[in-house]
């Protein structure tokens, strides 16, 4: 039940999800083939881009460290997960003006007050940037976009129905 992305392509879209908010927030269900991933010119770790700083993200880079612009004008060095992401995640993020969080599997992994909003005007979802050359190996099994940057409460409820459709999708 799981958007396989097998190293050559992705999902762009014309025009962006989330654009023009203050404040952006996204859920994703996310397995990486291999974690730290092997060099690769052309497959790798990649979630997404939806922010607007030209640098690659990268979900994680060889050395295992998270790279990500979600809804942000400067990527953020998130570092590196203990649990491994060669096992489905449950990722979460938002960005919001002073505010940027990453969230794994329900624990706050990464948080910063220094932080821009700026949107991607071509977001894609499995490769690192619109026209980029680094494409995810690994599956997507869920996405949600949310122009806000919910409270704690809503987040957790959020992340437990994502969490529960997607255990009700493998059964």
């Amino acid at each position: 039940p799981a958007l396989y992305f097998d190293g050559n392509d992705n999902m762009g879209f014309s025009g962006s999800i989330i654009s023009g908010t203050p404040d952006g927030f996204a859920t994703f269900i996310y397995k990486l083939d291999a974690d730290p991933p092997t060099a690769s010119a052309t497959a790798g770790p990649v979630l997404g881009d939806f922010g607007s700083d030209a640098a690659a993200n990268h979900w994680p880079f060889t050395d295992g460290t998270i790279y990500d612009d979600f809804g942000t004008t400067a990527r953020k060095t998130v570092g590196n997960p203990t649990p491994s992401l060669a096992s489905f995640r449950l990722i979460s993020q938002h960005s919001a003006a002073s505010d940027f969080v990453v969230i794994i599997d329900g624990v706050q992994f990464y948080s910063t007050s220094t932080n821009t909003v700026g949107w991607s005007s071509a977001q894609t979802i499995g490769s690192s940037f619109f026209g980029s050359t680094i494409f995810l190996l690994g599956h997507v099994g869920l996405v949600i976009f949310a122009p806000l940057k919910p409270a704690s409460s809503l987040r957790k409820r959020i992340e437990h129905s994502a969490a529960y459709s997607f255990k009700l999708a493998c059964s």
